[in-house]
């Protein structure tokens, strides 16, 4: 089964390799904050049925880019930035495969870089280990009249 952290940890490794001289958190972080930042947050994760024995998963992710401690930073710069993400970030590599995000867009608000992206993937279902029928008896009989 597939675990959320993968689609993280890929666009941390993307972001890493596009950014290098740019800290990339995957989690809260209380304190020792290095600027400039990228924050990688899982916004949503719903599930669509399939054929069985599979289904997909689309994960919402949102990137914050925070450029200074006080979020002084040229909109010029930031815009610049946001462009350079949607084409970096079109296809990060999850358990060796290409995956394509969707429905990209950014924002700025207040200062802060604000990226969305979402991700769909076909995953198979984990099977229960139940009994299975081992032997169908079938049996039929003719009625006799009376």
């Amino acid at each position: 089964m597939l675990e959320g952290d993968l689609i993280k940890s890929a666009l941390a490794r993307r972001l890493g390799a596009l950014f290098p001289g740019i800290t990339v958190y995957k989690e809260k972080v209380e304190q020792g904050l290095k600027y400039p930042s990228f924050f990688i947050l899982q916004l949503a994760v719903n599930k669509e049925d399939d054929l069985r024995p599979f289904q997909w998963l689309n994960f919402q992710m949102n990137i914050r880019y925070r450029p200074t401690r006080d979020y002084n930073s040229k909109r010029s710069e930031l815009d610049q930035l946001g462009l350079d993400m949607m084409d970096g970030l079109e296809t990060v590599e999850v358990n060796g495969k290409p995956l394509r995000g969707r429905d990209v867009n950014y924002q700025i608000i207040d200062g802060v870089l604000q990226f969305f992206i979402n991700f769909r993937m076909r995953v198979k279902r984990e099977q229960e280990d139940g009994d299975k029928m081992l032997v169908l008896e079938n049996s039929a009989y003719i009625k006799e009249e009376e």
